[in-house]
């Protein structure tokens, strides 16, 4: 599992936002200025963001050019909505033994 860094703007929104959540923008934004930007977005190859749109527009508003982002093709449509409450564990996971690599 690799972070890479993206240009913001380059960045699709899913076709199907899955949550409505502007009202909660706001205080990302206050979360990655306090805390910066800890989970990165996952995003397909083609550039469609999987997870993270809530943060995706959050550093948008606050004027970031570039987003961490992780691919990640290897799950299909179905999957992902069936398991969305999965992803966080596995990037967690994943994050993790990343950064044990690098320590």
């Amino acid at each position: 599992m690799q972070v890479h860094i993206f240009s913001s703007d380059k960045l699709i929104s899913h076709h199907r936002k899955l949550r409505k959540n502007d009202h909660a923008v706001d205080w990302m934004v206050v979360s990655i200025q306090e805390f910066s930007f800890k989970i990165p977005l996952l995003a397909r190859s083609n550039r469609e963001i999987v997870d993270g749109f809530l943060r995706w527009k959050a550093a948008q508003k606050l004027g970031m050019t570039e987003v961490p982002v992780i691919l990640w093709d290897e799950w299909s449509e179905v999957r992902l909505m069936v398991n969305r409450s999965e992803v966080p564990v596995i990037l967690c996971d994943g994050l993790m033994r990343c950064r044990r690599r690098t320590a």
